[in-house]
């Protein structure tokens, strides 16, 4: 959900950009965290601070949290993502010591198109299509002057190549 916002606010940002004709490929990746060093910030005294950690523009609140906790030896702090309405559980990894494991436990290959109309992600493998409209992020001051009726760019991308 973050990779898509993050190409809204790219064209919404960017003064001319043509929208890309071809899919846009990105790879998620999952890892075991496994440390008795971290910090929940969705649950009990800590949720109290969710004003300031979830200002859609203004990241200090959440960056000066994280150098705290780091300074006091956290590797791992837990949290509801702020354009995640269900509010799933995210993780932010301060320290590589909490991955569990040398290498990822899975990656996946994901295509995002970018039109008019928002973004359709896909994968592959698991099959799984995810439909983002260009109303879903408009809510974010950031994506307030974004405009959809850009045209298409006429060139075609080519992976390897620059």
């Amino acid at each position: 959900m973050e990779t898509v916002f993050r190409l809204f606010l790219f064209y919404a940002e960017s003064p001319d950009p043509l929208l890309p004709k071809e899919a846009l490929d990105h790879i998620a990746f999952s890892a075991s965290i496994s440390t008795p060093f971290s910090v929940d910030v969705s649950l009990g005294e800590l949720a109290g601070g969710r004003g300031d950690w979830t200002n859609p523009t203004d990241y200090r609140a959440c960056r000066d949290f994280a150098d705290d906790v780091r300074d006091v030896g956290v590797e791992v702090i837990r949290y509801s993502p702020v354009r995640d309405s269900s509010e799933r559980a995210n993780v932010a990894v301060l320290n590589c010591h909490a991955f569990a494991e040398p290498k990822p436990l899975l990656f996946q290959n994901w295509r995002a198109q970018v039109d008019r109309a928002g973004v359709r992600a896909s994968c592959d493998n698991p099959r799984r299509k995810l439909d983002f409209g260009k109303n879903d992020f408009a809510s974010d001051p950031g994506l307030l002057e974004m405009d959809w009726d850009r045209p298409m760019s006429g060139l075609r991308l080519v992976q390897g190549q620059t």
